[in-house]
Order: structure tokens, then C-alpha cells, then sequence
């Protein structure tokens, strides 16, 4: 009778894992350190924040965490090449936590500090959680630490593969609003992780975008009225970056974008920075009445080479073409809206307040289900193509070479 109870037992056992595996996903998991571009021997910290995700009544719990630290020295050449390589007698795999929890978590939020780094250094971390089953997610990405030593070059603050598979943003300061560029990071922090990071159109893409700045140089404005209308002495984009922002501190000027990389923002509004760089990296269109930008951009810094018609534009030339897309892709034909007086077709009502309709300023809106099409393609679609992916490190296969910025 025992020998039959703990076959039944080991039985319904085997049942329920089955039934866990199968009813639901390990879950997200996300990043973010402090502070960017830690000083030479500044202490560091990294949060890892996971949760599962668990349609099914059989949550697969998180049981383990562990955080793994790589530790690089960089190197410039005349030729304008930045390398970082393994440092000698520097962290290789360490881990700087390795957590188990004995009552399985839902949800965490998890602190994990960083022993501090001396200059020119150029540090990868990688995160792993564990659920109850075995199965792991990681993510793993890289900043500089310490003094930066190739000046003419901007520096990584958030970085995990080659150009050519990423989109690349660079910040730069702007005078008088900044004495000297470093005072411009503790404002990037909740730019890039509660701004970018938290935007429908970026997060399901997160893996594709890297920020730096530039610490050689200050900008300036010129201005009339309330209006900017144009940049000087911002680092030129060429081959190395998608756009470059010009960041400043007086929200109530109004932004400027050359229609081609460049544009201004203010450091605390989330939304204007986001909208700009809807422009430049998706080629998404103003939507608001009167607008500057009603027509889709072609010179996307990404796809930039791409004319209209483009894949899944945000605006139209005409009510009947605005009407096909809507039909195609099950929007009410009774959206399309003349935006002003432009002769532009938007394809969303107003009411739904896309981020290209209103910015929101220091609020976030949502792209709305246009302007997401956009974002979907490039992540999908447009990446694939180009045998890109947004891959996370193994911890075993961590590559002692690094090249930042080829010449």
C-alpha cells in the first residue's frame, strides 16, 4: 500500500511539473546601474529587477540569482579605434552575487554592489535568474568606470554589441545649462532607464539601444525667442552614432530637430526626448495639427535609406490611402484625421494621444497602434533581416577583446 501511495505521489508530482512548464513563461527580466560613468574607484551598484510571468496557476517561481563581473582596460589608437581588453589581474567571471532563495520569489528587486574601478576601465556584468524548473534568463551589458582615456571619443554608458546590430544614441551638454558634461549623467539616468526604457515603442526592443556621451566638449544654441534653431559644436555623427542629443535644462524652449540626426532636448522631459528620437531612429512622423514633420522621414538613421513608401508609415498623403492601411491592419477607417492644414493624414484619433501627436513633455506617452507597426518592424523584421539579434554573453564565452569603436 506504501510502494502504491508514493508511485501515485511521485506520479501526480511528475504531472504538476509538466503542467507547470507548460502553463507558463519564466518571466522579464531588467537592469539598470548607478551611477553612469562611475568615477575612477567610484563604489557601483546594479539592480536587478525579474518577476515571472505565469498565465497558468503554477507559477514558475524564481530560485536563484546570480550576477557575473568582467573587468576590461581601454585603449585608444591614433587611428580613432577604442578597444577594451581583459585587464590583467582584474574580475574574469566573478560573481558579485550568487543568491539562492529556499522560499521561491515571485518578484524581485535585488541591489548588488560592485567592488569600485580604476580608470580606463570598461566593466560587463551579465544577471541570470533561475526558476524552480531550471530554466534561466539572463541579460548582460557594459559601461565605462573611471577616468575616460580617449577624449575624442564618446563614452559607453550603456552598451552590449556592434554598431551595425544597435541603435546608437550620443548625448551631449549644453551651455550655459552645463558647466562640464559629467554634470549632465545624474539627469541621463532617469532619462535613459525611466524614459527610454519605459516606452512601448523602445522596451520590447531594449536589447537594440545603447547610449553614450560625449565628455570632450560642450554646446551651445542659438535661439529666437522661445524657439531653437540650430546647434553648434555637437560631435558630427558620421558612421558611429544613429542620432546625437543635445541635452539642455529650460523645458519651456521649443526642441529642435535638423531632420536628419540631430536634436535638442530637455534633460527632464521624457516624452520630448522620446519624440524626437522617433523621428531620427523610426522616421515616424509628427502627427499633431500644423505640424512641422506631417511627412514621413526618410532619413531614418537606421533605415535611412528606405523611401516612402516605407513599411508601416504613420502618416498619409491622402484619406483613401490612410483608409487602406486602416482597413489592413483593423483600425476604424473613421480614425483618419486631416492633421491640420498640412494635407497629411494621421490614422489615430486624437483621443489616443500618441506620442507623436503630443509628447507629453516630462510624461511618457504611449506610441499608439500605428506608430507601434513602425517600432514592431524594426525589431522584428528589419533586425532579422540583417542577421542581427539582441544576444546576451554566456558567462563561459565572455571574449577577452573588445572593440568599442573600430577606426
Amino acid at each position: 500500500m506504501m510502494r502504491t501511495s508514493l508511485r501515485g505521489t511521485v506520479f501526480l508530482s511528475l504531472v504538476l511539473i509538466t503542467l507547470i512548464a507548460q502553463g507558463c513563461t519564466l518571466g522579464s527580466l531588467v537592469t539598470r546601474y548607478e551611477p553612469l560613468h562611475p568615477s575612477t574607484n567610484d563604489s557601483v551598484s546594479v539592480t536587478v529587477m525579474a518577476k515571472r510571468d505565469a498565465p497558468s496557476s503554477f507559477p514558475a517561481l524564481i530560485s536563484k540569482l546570480e550576477l557575473f563581473v568582467y573587468e576590461y582596460q581601454v585603449a585608444c589608437s591614433g587611428s580613432g579605434s577604442v578597444t577594451a581588453i581583459r585587464r590583467a589581474g582584474g574580475k574574469w567571471g566573478d560573481l558579485a552575487v550568487k543568491k539562492y532563495y529556499w522560499l521561491p520569489q515571485a518578484e524581485i528587486a535585488e541591489p548588488v554592489s560592485l567592488a569600485a574601478f580604476p580608470s580606463a576601465s570598461y566593466v560587463t556584468y551579465i544577471a541570470r535568474i533561475t526558476d524552480v524548473l531550471g530554466r534561466t534568463r539572463s541579460e548582460s551589458w557594459s559601461f565605462a568606470a573611471g577616468d575616460w582615456p580617449c577624449p575624442s571619443a564618446p563614452v559607453p554608458l550603456w552598451r552590449n554589441g556592434p554598431h551595425n546590430c544597435r541603435i546608437d544614441i550620443a548625448f551631449v551638454a549644453t551651455q550655459p545649462y552645463y558647466v562640464t558634461p559629467r554634470e549632465m549623467l545624474k539627469g541621463l539616468k532617469t532619462l535613459i532607464f525611466d524614459g527610454y526604457h519605459q516606452s512601448n515603442g523602445i522596451a520590447p526592443g531594449r536589447g537594440y539601444w545603447q547610449f553614450y556621451y560625449a565628455s570632450d566638449r560642450l554646446t551651445s544654441f542659438t535661439v529666437s525667442g522661445q524657439k531653437i534653431n540650430g546647434v553648434q559644436n555637437a560631435p558630427p555623427p558620421g558612421n558611429r552614432f544613429h542620432a546625437v542629443a543635445a541635452i539642455h535644462n529650460d523645458p519651456p524652449l521649443k526642441d529642435y530637430w535638423d531632420g536628419n540626426k540631430l536634436f535638442t532636448a530637455p534633460i527632464s522631459n521624457r516624452g520630448t526626448a522620446v519624440h524626437e528620437t522617433a523621428h531620427v531612429i523610426f522616421g515616424l512622423a509628427d502627427e499633431y495639427d500644423n505640424a512641422t514633420f506631417p511627412a514621413f522621414v526618410p532619413k531614418s538613421g537606421i533605415a535611412g535609406t528606405q523611401q516612402p513608401p516605407p513599411d508601416h508609415p504613420n502618416t498619409f498623403q491622402d484619406r483613401p490611402s490612410c483608409e487602406a492601411y486602416n482597413v489592413n491592419h483593423s483600425l476604424p477607417v473613421s480614425e483618419c484625421q486631416p492633421i491640420g492644414n498640412t494635407g497629411w493624414y494621421r490614422s489615430e484619433a486624437a483621443a489616443r494621444q500618441c506620442i507623436m501627436y503630443n509628447d507629453g513633455d516630462a510624461n511618457l506617452p504611449s506610441f499608439g497602434p500605428t506608430c507601434t507597426k513602425r517600432t514592431e518592424w524594426f525589431y522584428k523584421e528589419f533586425f532579422p533581416a540583417k542577421g542581427c539579434s539582441a544576444s546576451v554573453l554566456d558567462p563561459s564565452a565572455v571574449p577577452e577583446s573588445v572593440t568599442i569603436f573600430p577606426n
